[in-house]
């Protein structure tokens, strides 16, 4: 998977070896590594292809403990608001890895996996589903 980089993110919910490899494999298929990319046929948005219409206000909410700890109160506040409002596909590439475990986290241990799933898939193997 040549252009696709190690995540920026290796805070509390990264997960290294195969979630690392997962990751990979997931943005390589849904965008070829290009954080910046938008689905015109559907809300999918970023490096993940994060559906806008289902995660642009659950995702924030689900980093929010991590960013007012990484960055305190007031500027994890800031932080959080900035997410909330600006579409997924301009989220800087920390933040966008940060959700991709995020949510793998908080569906532990393989149904957050799931989101990425299709059939067929060698992403499927590194997550664990067949």
């Amino acid at each position: 998977m040549n252009g696709v980089r190690a995540s920026a993110y290796k805070g509390r919910y990264y997960k290294g070896g195969l979630g690392e490899q997962f990751r990979r494999c997931v943005l390589e298929r849904e965008s070829h590594g290009h954080y910046g990319s938008r689905n015109s046929e559907s809300s999918a948005q970023g490096g993940y292809q994060f559906l806008a219409n289902k995660w642009q206000q659950s995702l924030p909410y689900m980093l929010r403990p991590e960013l007012l700890e990484l960055h305190g109160e007031r500027l994890g506040r800031r932080v959080y608001r900035a997410l909330r409002d600006t579409p997924i596909y301009k989220w800087p590439r920390f933040y966008q890895d940060m959700a991709f475990f995020s949510v793998l986290h908080y569906d532990y241990p393989c149904s957050g996996a799931s989101h990425w799933s299709l059939a067929g898939s060698r992403c499927n193997q590194l997550a664990g589903m067949r």
